[in-house]
């Protein structure tokens, strides 16, 4: 499921960023879309069709620090703007 939903949004990251709205300015974002397409539907296919892609998360000092940060970037970060 979570492979599924970030591939989508990947996908969807280079149709309204890159293709549509990036690609006004820079003509490079053209293949910066298709890039992004292309990982995304890696992922779904990876991911999703082949079930091959697993997530979890570890309760070491690397995972708890990325999600401190996610956190920070998410939360903190926006109230301190």
């Amino acid at each position: 499921m979570l492979a599924a939903v970030l591939a989508l949004f990947w996908i969807w990251m280079a149709a309204a960023y890159y293709l549509w709205q990036f690609a006004r300015i820079n003509p490079a974002a053209y293949g910066f879309g298709i890039f992004f397409i292309a990982q995304g539907s890696a992922c779904l296919w990876i991911g999703v069709v082949r079930d091959r892609l697993r997530f979890r998360f570890r309760p070491r000092l690397v995972p708890i620090l990325g999600l401190v940060l996610v956190a920070y970037a998410a939360i903190l970060y926006s109230a301190l703007g």
